[in-house]
């Protein structure tokens, strides 16, 4: 064989290889691009599902629950006050005295109150602490 034979078999192979690469680069751009779309729209889906879970990720739950400690003793405050200030028997004028019952659905409910308070503010004890699982 001589020196012209194996260039020119060289070169048929050389343009073969040319063929293929552009082949293969074309073929890698195609998937850079969809890469980049996909990519682009997860990031847009995830937007989406973090604005959809923000009421329950752990901040805004942390803020419900020292919420719903501010409410349930303001509650509490309520129910003592007005108890106080009608003299426990339902008539606004402080006059009449509260009855055994009047006395008891009040009782129960500052109980009632106090244990829901109590739920809560250890709730929060624990959140504080670590000790709620997943949070943080």
């Amino acid at each position: 064989m001589t020196a012209l034979d194996t260039n020119l078999t060289l070169a048929t192979r050389l343009l073969s290889l040319q063929t293929h690469l552009t082949t293969l680069r074309d073929q890698t751009q195609q998937l850079l691009l969809q890469h980049r779309t996909l990519s682009t729209q997860w990031r847009r889906k995830q937007a989406e599902m973090d604005v959809a879970l923000q009421p329950w990720s752990p901040k805004a739950m942390y803020a419900r629950l020292l919420s719903g400690i501010a409410e349930q003793e303001a509650i509490i405050r309520a129910v003592e006050e007005s108890f106080l200030e009608d003299g426990g028997g339902g008539h606004h004028g402080g006059a009449a005295m509260a009855g055994e019952r009047e006395v008891g659905d009040w009782i129960r409910r500052i109980r009632e109150g106090t244990a829901v308070l109590e739920r809560r503010r250890e709730s929060r004890a624990r959140w504080d602490e670590g000790r709620v699982g997943g949070w943080r």
